[in-house]
This record gives C-alpha cells, sequence and structure tokens, in this order.
C-alpha cells in the first residue's frame, strides 16, 4: 500500500507495509522529505508514527490557530500561571521532592551548570528551550530573586505554603511586565520543577538517564505519540492532553505513596477547623446553600470550597476554591459546563471549532446561556452581544486585558457595582480571582433563596411533563403502560426533590 492511501488510520489497519513517498523537500536541492527511507517500505505502525511527527512538526493553519486560542487559554492567563505553580507544588510533594531541592533545583538552572547540561542532554526538559534574550531580561532577574528567598530555610508545611506562595508572585511580578515571554515563562514553571526532581533522584541514587525520566514523567510529559488522543486534542478536546497525561501520574502517587493523599486531606480538615474556630459559623448549613458547582469533594477528599478565618464586611463567611490547585482536580470535577450528562473538564468540549458550534446554534456550552436573545434584541444589539461573546471567549482573561472577563469583574466592582442586596463587590476579592486565588463570601440567606427557587422549578418540570404525559394517554398517543413508567419515573423524581427540601432546610 502506498503512503498517500495510507494516511487514515482505518486503511493502515488493511496493510502490513507501506510504501514511503519518494518526495523532495522544496527548494533543497534534491533532499529527500524521508530520507533513506524515501521509496522504501516500513511497517504500517512504523509508518503511522512518522506520520504522526510530520503532522506535530508542520503545522497547517488550523493547527496555528488552534494552538494561538490555546495560548490565550493557558500560558498568557495569569490564572493558569497560578494555577500551575500550586499543582506543581503538590504533584512535586507527592513525588518525594522537597523544597530544598527546587532551591538547589533553581540554583543549577540559573547557573546552567553541569546538572542543568546533563539534565538538558538527557531529556528532563524534552527539548524545550528558552530563547537566549528572554533568559537575559525576565528570567535572569526572576530567578535571582528567587535564590535570594533561600527557599530550603523552612521546611516544615507552613514554610513551604509561604515559599510557594512566594515564588508564584515572584514568577508572576515578572510576567507581567513582558507579555510576550508568557509562554517562555510557562515553560520555565514546569522546568524548574523538572530540575528540583532531576536533583532528588540523583541524590536518591538514580542514573542521569533515570533521573531526568522521572522529572521528565511527573510534570507531565505532553509529547504524546497516541493518534487517537492527538487528533482529538486537534479538534474539540484541545485539552485531552492533560487528562491523557495527569491520571497515571495521579494513580502511581496514590499506590506508591498513599500517605501522601492522608496527609493533605489531614491539613485541610484542620485548616477548616481552624477557620471555623476562628470564625465561628454553620458549616452544614453554609455549605448546604452553596449552589451545586461549589458543594462537593476533591478527590483527596478536601472541600472543593475551602473555608476562610474571617468573615466579609457583611458578616458572610469566606470561602476559597482550591480545584485547580490540586494536580488533575478538575479531572474528577463533574459540576462544570452544560454537556447533557456529567463529564471532566478536559473532557469537555472547546477550542475554535466549538466556537463555531456555539455561534450557530446560539448557545455557550459553559454556561448554557444564550448569546443573543432572538425575541427581543434588535440587529444592531445582537451584532454587540456576538462580538463580545467572540472577543472573551478568544481573548486570555486577565485583569489587564481590556474588555475580557476579569477586565469587567475588576472594573464593576471599582465602579462601585452591587450585588442583589445593594451591597457593593469587593475590589480586592476581584483582583485576587484574576491572578488564580478565588476567594468569595458566601451569602446563606441568598443560598437559600437560590437553591429554594432552582429545586421549586424542577418540581414545575416535572408536573408539567406528568401533565403532558396524562394528555397523551387520553388521546392514545402513548399507551396504559408507557404512562404508569413515566408516572413512576416521575415519582421517583419528586422524592429525590423532596429529600433535597428536607437537605436544604437541615430535616434530613
Amino acid at each position: 500500500m502506498s503512503a498517500g492511501e495510507a494516511r487514515s488510520l482505518n486503511t493502515l489497519s488493511k496493510a502490513d507495509w507501506v510504501e514511503v513517498p519518494d518526495t523532495t523537500v522544496a527548494q533543497s536541492a534534491g533532499t529527500k522529505q524521508w530520507g533513506a527511507l524515501s521509496g522504501g517500505y516500513v511497517r504500517a505502525e512504523i509508518w503511522r508514527d512518522l506520520n504522526e511527527l510530520d503532522k506535530m512538526h508542520n503545522p497547517g493553519t488550523w493547527r496555528k490557530i488552534l494552538t494561538q486560542w490555546k495560548l490565550n487559554k493557558t500560558a498568557r492567563s495569569p490564572v493558569v500561571h497560578m494555577n500551575n505553580v500550586i499543582s506543581n507544588v503538590v504533584l512535586m510533594d507527592l513525588a518525594d521532592v522537597r523544597m530544598n531541592d527546587l532551591y538547589k533545583g533553581i540554583v543549577s538552572y540559573r547557573k546552567k551548570d553541569e546538572y542543568w547540561r546533563a539534565a538538558q542532554q538527557y531529556g528532563a526538559f524534552e527539548g524545550t528551550f528558552i530563547n537566549e534574550e528572554i533568559r537575559r531580561q525576565v528570567l535572569g532577574p526572576i530567578l535571582d530573586e528567587l535564590t535570594k528567598q533561600n527557599m530550603d530555610a523552612d521546611t516544615s508545611a507552613e514554610g513551604t505554603l509561604q515559599s510557594a506562595s512566594r515564588m508564584a508572585y515572584t514568577i508572576w511580578s515578572g510576567v507581567k511586565k513582558f507579555d510576550n515571554g508568557m509562554t517562555s515563562l510557562y515553560q520555565i514553571e514546569d522546568e524548574l520543577f523538572r530540575m528540583a526532581t532531576y536533583m532528588r533522584r540523583l541524590d536518591l541514587g538514580d542514573s542521569p538517564i533515570d533521573a531526568a525520566r522521572m522529572a521528565r514523567e511527573q510534570f507531565l510529559d505532553y509529547d504524546i505519540r497516541a493518534p487517537w488522543i492527538n487528533a482529538a486534542r486537534r479538534t474539540v478536546l484541545p485539552f485531552i492532553s492533560y487528562t491523557y497525561r495527569a491520571i497515571p501520574v495521579v494513580a502511581q502517587s496514590i499506590i506508591h505513596r498513599p500517605w501522601k493523599v492522608a496527609k493533605y486531606f489531614t491539613l485541610a480538615y484542620i485548616a477548616n477547623s481552624l477557620a471555623y474556630l476562628l470564625a465561628p459559623g454553620d458549616e452544614d448549613e453554609e455549605r448546604r446553600t452553596m449552589s451545586g458547582r461549589q458543594q462537593g469533594m476533591t478527590w483527596i477528599g478536601t472541600p472543593r470550597m475551602l473555608r476562610m478565618p474571617w468573615h466579609d464586611e457583611h458578616g458572610n463567611p469566606v470561602f476559597m476554591d482550591i480545584r485547580r490547585w490540586i494536580p488533575a482536580g478538575d479531572v474528577y470535577d463533574m459540576n462544570q459546563g452544560s454537556s447533557a450528562l456529567p463529564v471532566p473538564a478536559p473532557v469537555q468540549f472547546g477550542g475554535p471549532l466549538m466556537l463555531g458550534f456555539e455561534f450557530a446554534l446560539n448557545k455557550q456550552a459553559f454556561t448554557g446561556r444564550e448569546i443573543v436573545s432572538r425575541d427581543t434584541d434588535t440587529t444592531s444589539e445582537a451584532a454587540a452581544k456576538t462580538a463580545n461573546w467572540l472577543y472573551k471567549s478568544w481573548m486570555p482573561s486577565a485583569a489587564y486585558v481590556p474588555g475580557s472577563y476579569y477586565w469587567d469583574k475588576v472594573w464593576r466592582a471599582s465602579d462601585g457595582a452591587r450585588d442583589i442586596l445593594g451591597r457593593p463587590y469587593s475590589v480586592p476579592q476581584a483582583l485576587l480571582s484574576s491572578i488564580g486565588i478565588k476567594v468569595q463570601p458566601h451569602d446563606v440567606g441568598l443560598g437559600y433563596e437560590f437553591r429554594s427557587r432552582d429545586l421549586a422549578a424542577q418540581a414545575r418540570i416535572i408536573k408539567g411533563d406528568m401533565r403532558r404525559a396524562e394528555s397523551d394517554r387520553q388521546r392514545g398517543i402513548i399507551t396504559q403502560g408507557e404512562f404508569m413508567k413515566i408516572k413512576s419515573r416521575a415519582r421517583t423524581k419528586m422524592l429525590r426533590l423532596n429529600a433535597e427540601q428536607q437537605k436544604l432546610s437541615g430535616r434530613d
């Protein structure tokens, strides 16, 4: 079979050997595209891998568009930088890498000594490199500051958290001055932790090759050759590669070091208990009146919303969303988006192709809301709303990007915008949220109101379905047996709603 006929996976299964194209590279004086393999035959599975590599290194227009969108939603977002640093601290700890190892790794990375050269040689960074101009103008001052902080001074849990916070702040303080270096700094954040892991594994007696492999795998090697995964992340599942790599890493950490999960559970439990000791409140009431997106637990057994030891100026308890600070935290989070079935966040559809579907269907996938109101919006209003939706969907969400979600949030708070009870929004909380520290108050009274309305709306829908089924039975559209099945399902749903209502009222 010729290579041209074997471009798709289903045709590859029909042949054992594939003929490699005998083509030359344009404007190369006859250099063969496939070198010594040109015109020869290779096994089908080998050609598949070669073809995948060729596609990866020769992106077309669509790949360039997708890459820019992904960069806007990751490397150019301050929130993602914060999440990346904190989750890497957890991944580092899961691999038994200490803060003083991170300190030594930063020193080695800064000096480009023999350890750094060996780590690069053996693939700890998987061939990535930092542009020398970025390194000189941006990376140098940042690493100098991190080195001065001497992060190996305090290895306690509190010291580790403070060091991680200082590191995230220091990195981001340099990033915000040089937006063009943000994508490089996203690599730096991972490479610093890989360097720390490499140093730790050397201390434990690993060879340089094994230490580099461990460093690469622990911090998610995105060099993926699986054809179906690559096809998915190039279309409507742009972040499926994170799920593909994160699940095995987390699973191995749990298997080999289960006490780490117990440690984080204990720390979260103590922090939550201290918060209620310093700022008393009814935890059961506060949590059961939260929205569905805020309720539930992370995979390590901690609440998604961690209680803070203070109230806001209106006496409301304050919570911090820690889901994205836990490695693979959103992989097991089913309370995101508006898909027909609950799916983890990284498996939800997204990317430029999804924007086309949203536009055609006039509905935002994440919120489930219409982009424009076809009943009431004028043509100019619909055009303005569509442009606003497209702009926000494409651009990085950052407080310094005009018109982005966090830009609007901060400016609304600073302009005196108020909540449903007329209380002003908090500017500090809006600013913290824009850099990934999602601290927000929870009004228990409003929680009761909104949850009750939601349950009442669900009850009306179930009763409406029953009235429609009764009408269909009387007109002979459905049989008595079908009607009884519908009635039985409706009764089960109503029992569930009643149980939720009793739970909301604290009577369960």
